[in-house]
């Protein structure tokens, strides 16, 4: 393997992609990379997928490079992922799949000037907190517009500095309904299109901050992750909306859709709120109900469209 990637770099190759399949990777070695491609000056896509050993040196210097995934692969030391992202001074997009090595490397810095697209994910549903406490993400980018958040770890996502973001797409799942929304994902200041996965532990109090804190927010879709697919968590206790109508509702949220929406109680109050107080809304699309009768899904539809609107939506 490390003969056709230096050829490669012979040849002036300026795309790699290395990769294992998932089903062999208990017992594949990992696949160690020539010392030479840390420093190799023509590379411009880098995608490492599985059981990829990374032993980055201090020189590492990646001029050209402006796609790098990073896949559950193996990090050497606990410095490899910081020092290999500080040698890329032109990245625009990250893609960080840590779901196979969360235990392993608990705080993931990501703090890059020119990076215009950044995925984050973590689908790990068992996390070990014997050792070392609590998972944690930093991130600051301030060029950064579209944001792709998945985590089922119970990370602490601390983010800061990103006045571009206008796409985020977030999908959590937290233990600690409080401490979500309490210290997590504030950062979405000016976001414009939000899609909350509503399969997630706490995501009605969510919804609440995002709402809040989202002053630009035109586009918000309420669904069910396609990574961990379920129904919609039903909410627990009473849903309390914001203390007063948020700035995104009354100027800026213009489509609203919901998909497997199962009108409770506490469902319905936060449609009615959504419907009641967007000024702007434009478009309204909310499916469900896959197991009633015909009868019982018209009679919960015709309640929707009997809801007060602030505007002359239109209800699909």
């Amino acid at each position: 393997m490390i003969k056709w990637i230096i050829h490669g770099m012979v040849q002036g190759v300026r795309e790699l992609e290395i990769f294992h399949t998932e089903e062999h990777l208990k017992e594949l070695r990992p696949i160690r990379l020539p010392k030479s491609l840390y420093t190799y000056d023509k590379l411009e896509v880098l995608k490492l997928t599985y059981s990829i050993g990374l032993d980055v040196p201090v020189d590492v210097w990646l001029p050209s490079l402006r796609t790098l995934h990073l896949i559950n692969v193996k990090y050497e030391t606990k410095e490899c992922h910081s020092r290999l992202l500080s040698g890329c001074p032109v990245l625009e997009e990250l893609v960080l799949d840590k779901s196979l090595n969360s235990n392993s490397l608990r705080t993931f810095y990501v703090e890059m000037p020119n990076l215009q697209s950044l995925s984050i994910i973590d689908i790990c549903e068992e996390p070990d907190y014997g050792v070392g406490g609590l998972h944690m993400t930093v991130i600051n980018v301030p060029c950064l517009k579209y944001l792709n958040f998945v985590d089922y770890d119970d990370d602490l996502c601390l983010c800061e500095n990103m006045p571009e973001v206008v796409v985020a797409n977030v999908r959590v799942v937290n233990n600690s309904p409080e401490k979500l929304v309490a210290s997590q994902l504030l950062w979405i200041l000016s976001s414009v299109h939000l899609e909350l996965c509503a399969a997630s532990r706490g995501w009605w109090n969510l919804l609440t901050r995002m709402l809040e804190s989202s002053p630009k927010l035109q586009v918000l879709k309420i669904c069910v992750c396609n990574e961990r697919p379920c129904t919609t968590r039903s909410i627990r206790g009473h849903w309390r909306g914001p203390s007063s109508v948020p700035e995104c509702l009354m100027f800026h949220l213009h489509t609203f859709e919901w998909k497997n929406y199962n009108a409770k109680d506490e469902e319905k109050k936060i449609v009615a709120y959504i419907l009641n107080n967007a000024r702007q809304l434009k478009i309204v699309g909310i499916s469900g109900w896959r197991y009633h009768s015909k009868e019982e899904r018209s009679k919960k539809l015709n309640e929707l469209v009997s809801l007060p609107r602030a505007s002359s939506s239109q209800m699909d």
